[in-house]
């Protein structure tokens, strides 16, 4: 059975591999695209499927758009629609449920 300092080497090994400039002065490690790497994004196009997490920008490069379209259902507002859904349902059988236990409680309890 191997100890957590042999299954995390591979990690420290590639860490102390990393050049200095890797790491933010803040001490954060984020990584570099090269030049061709975004121009590659840029062709890439949009997925309803996928999420785009907004990276840093070094100044040098321009900042690519591959945010979705205003109006464009992304996976997470349709996530949350759902939910939403879900919950306005659940509040309306538990309206009805209420409803019926005062009925009840007016018609056996009050009425006998």
């Amino acid at each position: 059975m191997e100890t957590r300092t042999e299954r995390f080497a591979k990690y420290r090994d590639f860490i102390k591999r990393l050049p200095s400039d890797a790491f933010e002065p803040d001490g954060t490690y984020a990584e570099k695209l090269t030049a061709e790497e975004l121009h590659h994004m840029g062709k890439v196009g949009y997925s309803s499927s996928s999420i785009t997490i907004s990276s840093k920008v070094s100044p040098s490069r321009p900042a690519l758009d591959i945010a979705p379209d205003d109006g464009k259902a992304t996976p997470y507002s349709l996530y949350l629609k759902k939910k939403q859904t879900w919950w306005i349902i659940k509040g309306i059988v538990a309206a009805v449920v209420i409803g019926l236990f005062v009925m009840f409680y007016f018609l056996f309890v009050k009425g006998a």
